[in-house]
């Protein structure tokens, strides 16, 4: 059992090394963070006989940092796991409703982390132990469940399971790294062109409709030497935030490079990203910058050029139409949206 615990850790260590790999190639959706491990070990038996519930309970409850959670059948089980996080799950075998490998795969089809279990039953029948270990549980134990011999095993899994937890968020931390803008949380130029440029080939093959909005805040290197470049960097954090904040879940917000951010809207037509831009704009313009009214223009806006996708575009076209408009929407006066006509490539 020892080994095969060490052996699920080397599996989990190269999948995740695959998986990070493979997301840095192709800029998959992040996964959702691990919390950090709790203070409090909260550890979930499910048993139905309530001798073994209170035998169970009492040995783990010893322990001054162990919470324990009894369920007495599997629907109460699962209905518990999907609304509550735990470290550790003690399971027996024999269960009303359905058993304890019929809960597990359930759990596991439910979860990205996949918490460690015990199987315990009264029933030392080796297909029922082989049939565990295969669908992923870490031990196995016999009653009457020994005292000493439980709280050994549920400290080994414990620590086999602060590891894994570990690798999960060296996991995500190399993710988010990959694909994000370290300063404003936005993704990076990287990412934004992998993803435009799949969300390119998807709208021209189902003829759908794709708009593209580049941004730049107007006279930033004013605003930057007059504030110093820590106020600098501030002012492009509260810019992210109000470009996220100004647009919908399904569009994606990137930081172009400098002081420029670009967003990408899909399914969308020009005529509903104007509306999308200006808010961005009007956003921008009425938020009071820290030391704006230092500079010579006054408050801290932004201009905005909108391009939509054409049949024949190219990434590289689709993107130097959404800049030249945004250097037509500058050079008409700044705090400015201007969209690019599809007919004249401007």
């Amino acid at each position: 059992m020892r080994v095969n615990n060490l052996i699920k850790m080397g599996e989990l260590a190269r999948q995740l090394k695959k998986r990070d790999e493979l997301a840095k190639k192709l800029f998959c959706k992040i996964p959702d963070k691990q919390e950090e491990h709790q203070e409090i070990i909260r550890i979930l038996i499910v048993e139905d006989d309530p001798v073994d519930q209170e035998r169970l309970k009492t040995f783990l409850s010893e322990q001054e940092k162990y919470e324990v959670i009894i369920k007495g059948n599997g629907r109460e089980a699962l209905e518990c796991l999907k609304n509550n996080k735990f470290d550790l799950i003690v399971l027996d075998f024999f269960l009303p409703e359905m058993d304890g490998i019929e809960i597990y795969k359930h759990f596991k089809k439910q979860q990205e982390y996949i918490a460690p279990a015990i199987m315990i039953t009264a029933n030392n029948d080796s297909r029922n132990k082989a049939e565990s270990f295969e669908v992923g549980i870490d031990e196995y134990m016999i009653k009457p469940v020994d005292k000493l011999e439980l709280l050994a095993r549920v400290k080994s899994l414990l620590k086999s399971s602060q590891r894994q937890r570990s690798l999960w968020a060296d996991y995500n931390k190399a993710i988010e790294k990959a694909v994000k803008d370290t300063m404003t949380g936005l993704y990076n130029n990287t990412y934004l062109k992998e993803y435009l440029t799949k969300e390119i080939i998807s709208s021209q093959n189902d003829k759908g409709a794709l708009t593209l909005i580049m941004l730049d805040l107007d006279d930033f290197k004013n605003y930057n030497d007059v504030n110093g470049h820590v106020q600098g960097d501030e002012a492009l954090k509260k810019t992210a935030e109000i470009i996220k904040n100004s647009i919908r879940s399904s569009d994606l917000a990137a930081r172009y490079g400098g002081e420029e951010f670009s967003v990408v809207l899909p399914s969308t037509t020009i005529e509903e990203a104007y509306y999308i831009a200006n808010r961005i704009r009007k956003n921008t313009a009425d938020y009071n910058f820290t030391g704006q009214e230092k500079t010579k223009k006054g408050n801290l806006t932004i201009s905005a050029g909108v391009a939509e996708l054409k049949e024949d575009d190219s990434l590289y076209d689709f993107l130097e139409r959404a800049d030249k408009a945004l250097y037509e929407a500058k050079r008409r006066g700044k705090n400015n949206v201007f969209l690019a006509a599809k007919e004249n490539g401007l």
